[in-house]
């Protein structure tokens, strides 16, 4: 549904293959959209706090250099953030 955020039982279902993912792939940089994909690197912080800094973080003993943007739905809920 819009603006579902994802269940506990979503993102237990999700995580595993996406750090599957990332695995395979090795990116030298994570880009996470909005706090729920930024919370799976860098645990639960004030989004304002992150959003546009890369931080280091670690999941499950692998590196990664995560920088947070947005969730691009969240221009729709504040056009503040579309200036």
């Amino acid at each position: 549904p819009k603006g579902k955020s994802p269940t506990p039982a979503d993102l237990a279902t999700a995580i595993p293959d996406l750090l599957d993912e990332l695995a395979q792939v090795r990116p030298a940089i994570v880009v996470t959209a909005g706090a729920v994909a930024t919370a799976v690197f860098l645990g639960h912080r004030p989004f304002t706090d992150v959003h546009g800094i890369p931080h280091a973080a670690e999941v499950m003993g692998s590196s990664y250099v995560v920088h947070p943007i947005y969730h691009p739905m969240a221009g729709l809920g504040n056009k503040g953030l579309l200036a």
